[in-house]
């Protein structure tokens, strides 16, 4: 154990539940006159802070351990008890569910100031705006968190464990498979209006792959007459102090990695866009190694991520209504991935190839969320129904 010297504190490295090392400080809280605790994820990071905690009593701003806001404690929360432990994709869903749904209704009050009464009204307010599945989250998470200051002894009890589970808003309409005539105006239009993209939306729309699993590709991924690629990694967003940055993550489970077959002519596409991608990368005095991202934004020096392509569909959409009077419902980068597979369904392309090319581990996504029924699959399911059997009179 490390001792500060002038009364500053102790420092000392501790362990989760799980190994993950963490270090703890220790100062004392002028306010409540008691020992306090401060985390972070290096002996240096809370050497600041302990310094800082020092300079705030000299200064006579001390933030004491009655004044800790919501805020504040969900910054410990994430160090200490969610980063590095919990897969980056779950961090940044907690904390855009915090920013957008916790934050703008409790985040500037003091924990031990947070009444029943305050989060009932945050979730009246909440409720018309997300769906069910998303406020039961938020609840979950804002529970987690009241529940972890309780065992800190920062707050007494726990205030939202008395207030009923609240339904949300009903789902928006769902998600849908593209139409063939609709696929090939978009095609058209990011053709002509983003051709950069062109490669990237053929990739989606061919292999069912998700958009941040296309983001991830690099070219050693790859055979080398590119008639196959593996899925080895994602592209995510995660919060790096008060900006968000794009990084890479394994995929999304251990089955999401997979090799998937690429069309002729879309290797002919890739062929095209490495050389050019080669004249680009020499502009900015890069030379194009196997290591290098097949989709890379050499003008801001960073990888692409997902939200990205969703705002260059809405680019798209406004160009075929203005260039051509074409109007296609709004729709994500997601919607390729659905279409993929309700084609193959409906051309009976056998399960459990699909699973593997889609990469779950079982069949109930595949028949649950992805694979659709139009209504010319239903109109054409019982004509042939009827068609077959001759002998049914209805007339």
């Amino acid at each position: 154990m490390a001792k500060r010297a002038n009364g500053e504190g102790t420092i000392r490295k501790r362990k989760t539940k799980k190994g993950s090392v963490y270090w703890e400080g220790r100062y004392y809280d002028p306010t409540t006159k008691k020992q306090r605790s401060i985390y972070g994820n290096t002996k240096e990071e809370v050497r600041k802070q302990l310094t800082q905690k020092t300079i705030e009593k000299d200064n006579g701003n001390f933030v004491g351990h009655n004044d800790i806001t919501l805020d504040m404690w969900f910054e410990s929360y994430v160090k200490l008890y969610k980063e590095g432990i919990i897969r980056p994709q779950s961090l940044r869903i907690i904390q855009v569910r915090y920013i957008h749904a916790i934050q703008p209704y409790l985040g500037k009050k003091r924990l031990q100031d947070i009444s029943d009464i305050d989060i009932k009204n945050m979730f009246n307010n909440i409720t018309e705006v997300y769906t069910t599945n998303t406020v039961r989250q938020v609840r979950a998470n804002l529970n987690a968190m009241f529940k972890k200051a309780v065992e800190k002894k920062l707050v007494n009890f726990n205030p939202i464990i008395d207030i009923p589970l609240m339904e949300g808003k009903k789902k928006s309409v769902p998600k849908r498979e593209l139409t063939d005539e609709e696929i090939s105006w978009f095609m058209l239009g990011v053709k002509e209006k983003r051709p950069d993209d062109f490669l990237l939306f053929q990739l989606l729309f061919t292999t069912g792959a998700r958009v941040s699993e296309i983001l991830g590709l690099k070219w050693s991924d790859f055979t080398n007459d590119f008639s196959y690629v593996t899925i080895n990694r994602t592209v995510v967003r995660v919060q790096n102090g008060n900006e968000w940055i794009a990084t890479t993550n394994e995929p999304k489970t251990k089955t999401s990695v997979r090799t998937l077959p690429i069309l002729p002519e879309i290797q002919a596409e890739i062929k095209l866009w490495k050389k050019k991608l080669q004249l680009i990368a020499q502009q900015f005095n890069v030379i194009l190694s196997d290591d290098d991202f097949v989709f890379y934004n050499y003008k801001r020096d960073c990888v692409y991520t997902a939200g990205f392509f969703d705002t260059a569909i809405n680019s798209i959409l406004r160009y075929l209504k203005e260039r051509y009077n074409v109007e296609i419902l709004h729709f994500s980068t997601h919607y390729f991935r659905h279409t993929f597979t309700t084609n193959a369904v409906r051309k009976n392309i056998p399960m459990e190839v699909l699973k593997t090319m889609l990469g779950h581990s079982n069949y109930t996504m595949i028949s649950k969320v992805y694979a659709h029924t139009s209504q010319e699959d239903k109109m054409t399911a019982v004509t042939e129904m009827f068609d077959a059997n001759p002998n049914i009179k209805l007339g």
